[in-house]
């Protein structure tokens, strides 16, 4: 007689007397029933623990899982996704009468999209396990999505750290798709499935314990690490140094200590995902039904930013923006200021004489330069501050995009090719970084700002700074010289664009409006002999555009 199949049952030690009723109840429904043979792993994530390959082969070989998420282990979090991302049955289950973690997991998202069976007491559990489950699996079919190949997972409070992350996969020219807390609340099981299964490059990170949105954070990442092993996709997980990793992970996690450990762990990363793109592509799997296989897109703009105009609806809005006619567009979330961001950069620069500065930066970097410097200085001098900064940078992000739009056409072309190696020159300053995007050149900007600011003036409020002083703590560059070699050379082009998105963040809402005001009436008019459009976006609690 064939030996019956195999079941594992993962839960979380935490709750001693919990764990001891799953373990007697899976002793009992063994002695009940030859339908299906339980095995438990208990966990303590202690040191003298076994590796985590017995546990995974033991996932692989069994017909369903079963994994108690009264108290939300990270390893059993982990080994959810991995029974899901290998086409195992996880079934859920959680105690009614213990709170446990319930309120994380309602804040995690995850657990509710999956469904789970409560149980009452020890025969109620041998009740469950002695009945039928259903060892059908979740099914999923995703093509690999080349155009945007990477996942990630984002924190709900981002820092340098994922700054440099996100700069650094921008520059290896892999667009990416991610869950971005600030965007959607919860984090959807089925969306992350479909998320990874259409991935060639997972990226996820876990934050130090003390932070309080770490364990919300870790459990989605832990969740989604779980379902890129089991489906096999190339998956990077990046924690700070002298952080204790889970232990179903801990092999797998890189540590940083500096930006340049990050940029290491992105470069191995990248050539993971490359191999991954270039693999015959795995035979389709049907899906149960209709409403299974129906995808209506992601509600994040951010993640369809290859796609989009494929079905985007060129509302008046974008019509009026095109022209030029609307240099202010405001709305509340999810009004969709983001996707007319996107499709106007995308629309514009299609003709390759226009220059497009498309700008988006990090509320929590603009919060630091308030926290760092403004709260200091006199309400003349932060005025002062801000609007040199604000002109400063653009300056600098229109220069850095002449640079790189023109990297490999000045080789050829003699009517900027003298231009371009002045302007370049002119630009690569000392005690200047070029490197990263936008959101990491901001980030250095603001840091040697504010710390130039501590070293001369210290932390003594109300203090006031003439023009001179300003001049000093800011520019780097030949600003006169800077200006005229960008107005000559824009002189070679059709138009250029300056675009904003949310740039509210981190500022309070009279003062953001107030800025954009003035930001788009400095910057619109004439650049040189060619027209000049500045078009920014903030959620200000209206929705409707308007003109400066």
């Amino acid at each position: 007689m064939a030996d019956p199949p195999t079941a594992f049952v993962a839960y979380s030690s935490r709750e001693a007397a919990l764990a001891r009723l799953v373990e007697d109840a899976v002793y009992v429904a063994n002695g009940k029933s030859d339908r299906v043979r339980y095995e438990v792993w208990l966990y303590n994530d202690v040191p003298g623990n076994p590796l985590i390959s017995p546990i995974l082969d033991r996932i692989e070989e069994s017909a369903y899982v079963i994994a108690d998420v009264t108290t939300l282990n990270l390893n059993v979090v982990y080994e959810i996704g991995f029974a899901i991302g290998s086409r195992k049955r996880a079934y859920l289950i959680r105690h009614h009468g213990t709170a446990g973690d319930k309120g994380v997991a309602r804040e995690a998202g995850i657990f509710d999209t999956l469904g789970y069976h409560e149980y009452s007491d020890q025969d109620d559990l041998v009740r469950r396990l002695t009945s039928n489950i259903d060892p059908e699996p979740l099914q999923f079919s995703v093509e690999l999505d080349h155009r945007a190949p990477v996942y990630l997972v984002e924190p709900p409070v981002k820092g340098l750290a994922v700054t440099a992350m996100i700069a650094r996969l921008k520059k290896a020219r892999y667009r990416y798709r991610s869950f971005i807390p600030g965007e959607d609340v919860r984090l959807s099981a089925v969306d992350a499935i479909r998320q990874v299964a259409c991935s060639s490059g997972v990226l996820v990170t876990l934050e130090e314990t003390a932070k309080p949105h770490a364990l919300v954070h870790n459990i989605r990442s832990m969740f989604v690490a779980g379902l890129a092993d089991g489906m096999g996709k190339p998956l990077l997980v990046l924690c700070p140094a002298g952080t204790d990793a889970p232990l179903d992970v801990r092999d797998e996690v890189r540590h940083y200590r500096h930006d340049g450990d990050i940029a290491d762990h992105i470069a191995e990363l990248v050539l993971q995902v490359t191999d991954h793109l270039q693999q015959d592509a795995p035979p389709p799997i049907e899906m149960g039904s209709l409403l299974q296989s129906l995808h209506i897109g992601n509600p994040t703009a951010e993640n369809e930013m290859a796609t989009l105009s494929e079905y985007y609806l060129q509302t008046d809005e974008y019509q009026r923006a095109l022209q030029g006619s609307v240099n202010l567009a405001v709305g509340r979330k999810g009004s969709g200021k983001t996707a007319l961001f996107i499709q106007l950069r995308d629309k514009i620069r299609r003709d390759k004489r226009n220059v497009v500065v498309d700008l988006r930066p990090e509320g929590y970097q603009l919060i630091k330069l308030k926290e760092d410097i403004l709260a200091y200085l006199s309400e003349g001098s932060r005025q002062h501050l801000i609007t040199a900064f604000w002109e400063y940078l653009i300056l600098l992000e229109v220069a850095y995009k002449l640079l790189e739009k023109d990297e490999y056409t000045h080789r050829h072309n003699h009517d900027i090719r003298e231009l371009y190696l002045e302007l370049q020159a002119t630009y690569k300053v000392e005690d200047f970084s070029v490197e990263g995007d936008f959101s990491e050149r901001l980030m250095v900007l603001s840091q040697r700002i504010s710390d130039e600011y501590r070293t001369k003036y210290g932390t003594g409020t109300e203090q006031k700074l003439t023009t001179e002083q300003v001049t000093e703590l800011l520019y780097r560059h030949d600003l006169a010289k800077l200006r005229d070699l960008i107005s000559n050379y824009l002189e070679r082009k059709a138009a250029v664009w300056i675009l904003f998105d949310n740039l509210d963040k981190g500022w309070s809402t009279p003062r953001c409006c107030a800025a954009l005001s003035t930001l788009v009436g400095r910057s619109s008019g004439r650049c040189g002999r060619r027209t000049g459009h500045c078009i920014a976006s903030c959620s200000c609690g209206t929705t409707s555009t308007s003109t400066s």
